[in-house]
């Protein structure tokens, strides 16, 4: 199975054990997740893998990496990467726990990119309007592209909502030459 299916399915398997907990448990394992994949590094991930290390030293380096409450659940998930000897995907199982995480508590996140840089009212604009149109929290992340001549265009996932003035300009022409 390639290293990419294999984080999906740890990351789904941790999420699906903290919803099961409920939102307090949710919460406790995915603020223990964070901390961990800030705490551990590549070398200290790999050093999880060494036979030499007790389990008693793994045990107190993911309890410090993970929090002093770090949920029983988290500590299970790595022992079950370490004993498959899958450290390798924890990060991307990381990442596809915060994207089920996100979507459960209604959180989208989204891509805008304009001419010119964007002022606090005109980002605040379309937030608002993105909330309403899509019922959800957004997150999104301004970029200026000066390729644009104008307008905006914003990328939610897979959709793309496309208001530049270039997109204006060939709905124009097209509706011209028919």
């Amino acid at each position: 199975m390639p290293a990419g299916l294999m984080a999906k399915k740890y990351g789904r398997a941790l999420f699906e054990a903290a919803v099961s907990g409920g939102e307090a448990k949710l919460e406790t394992i995915k603020n223990g997740l964070d901390l961990a994949s800030e705490r551990l590094s590549p070398a200290a991930l790999q050093l999880l893998l060494s036979p030499t290390m007790s389990r008693a030293e793994k045990d107190g380096m993911l309890k410090d990496a993970g929090g002093v409450g770090a949920a029983q659940e988290l500590l299970n998930f790595f022992y079950l990467l370490i004993d498959k000897k899958r450290m390798n995907v924890f990060k991307e199982a990381h990442g596809e726990f915060f994207s089920l995480y996100e979507r459960h508590k209604g959180i989208l996140r989204a891509e805008a990119r304009s001419a010119a840089p964007l002022d606090e009212k005109q980002r605040e604009r379309i937030v608002k309007t993105l909330e309403k149109r899509y019922s959800a929290k957004f997150i999104i992340s301004y970029f200026t592209d000066p390729g644009l001549l104008g307008g905006l265009t914003i990328k939610i996932g897979n959709d793309i909502i496309d208001d530049s003035i270039r997109n204006r300009l060939n709905e124009i022409r097209n509706s011209l030459l028919k």
